[in-house]
Formats: structure tokens, C-alpha cells, sequence
């Protein structure tokens, strides 16, 4: 719950440190050209506006974990066509964004940070994983199952739904 709060808190200080709020429009970033990506503000905002789930992504140019997973895993239609339906990505590079990434105490790379239609803490992890895995956790987030059921026990139900 501490964490929860600090998130909270961290999250608040962000916005309200910022004077304005730009236009919603999506900015191209070479890295995700097939997702449409936004910054901070404008992400939570519009995931506000439009009640989706929030996906922060931390990444560094010079980690191979992160491009492997952005070239395998963040191209892979269904991942791309999840994320379009229920999220709002947001990239943050943590070499260019460090205050951001010290506000979420971002350790490693690549870690995800999920925030829920209210832009409160949903969940949070780090490491790169494959596109299967990361498809489910998509899933487990934008179902909201999150909120009453751990994520082995949703993996196994979904496990004995597949025939």
C-alpha cells in the first residue's frame, strides 16, 4: 500500500511540476514505429479522457535486452494491436528522461510500469520477456484481473480455457 502511495505521489509531483499540457497528438519515435507512442502528460491525459490503461516503458538505447524486446516482441502484431486497444504507451528513455526514472526509482532495464484508467498504480515489472508472455500480462492488466487474482492463477485459467 506504501508503494501505492509513493507511485501515487511520484506520479502527482510529475504532472503538477509541469506548467502545461500539450496537445494530445502522438510523436513518431524511430524506436516504436509501429506503435502510436506519447509523452508522460500527454499519455495520462488522454488515458484519463478515454478510460485505458496507462503502459510506461523504461528503456535505454544502450541496453540489448530492450532492443531485442522492441524489435521481437513490441513489433509483433498482437502485441501491437493489444496495446492499441486497451493502453496509452509510454516510452521513456531513462538517459533522456531521468527525472522521470528517478521519480519511479527505475533500476533496471527495460521495467513497466502499468497505471490504471485513473492513472493509479496497477502493477509494475521489470525485464523483457516474450511476446506470448507479455500478450497475457496485456490481458491480465486491461481485464482488470489485476485487482483480485494473482497472475499464476489467472495464467492457469486461461491455460485450461485453450483446448
Amino acid at each position: 500500500m506504501n508503494k501505492i502511495m509513493l507511485l501515487s505521489l511520484a506520479l502527482a509531483f510529475i504532472l503538477l511540476g509541469r506548467t502545461h499540457l500539450e496537445a494530445a497528438e502522438p510523436k513518431p519515435l524511430e524506436n516504436f514505429q509501429k506503435l502510436t507512442s506519447y509523452d508522460l502528460e500527454q499519455g495520462i491525459k488522454l488515458a484519463q479522457d478515454n478510460k485505458k490503461y496507462v503502459l510506461m516503458y523504461f528503456w535505454a538505447d544502450w541496453c540489448s535486452n530492450c532492443s531485442d524486446f522492441q524489435s521481437k516482441v513490441l513489433t509483433e502484431p498482437r502485441v501491437v494491436n493489444s496495446l492499441s486497444e486497451s493502453f496509452i504507451f509510454i516510452p521513456i528513455n531513462i538517459d533522456r528522461e531521468q527525472a522521470i526514472a528517478k521519480t519511479f526509482k527505475v533500476r533496471a532495464v527495460p521495467t513497466f510500469f502499468f497505471l490504471d484508467q485513473k492513472a493509479e498504480p496497477a502493477s509494475y515489472l521489470p525485464g523483457a520477456m516474450p511476446a506470448d508472455l507479455f500478450l497475457n500480462i496485456l490481458s491480465y492488466i486491461s481485464s482488470a484481473s489485476y485487482k483480485s487474482v494473482e497472475f499464476d492463477d489467472y495464467l492457469s485459467a486461461l491455460e485450461k480455457k485453450t483446448p
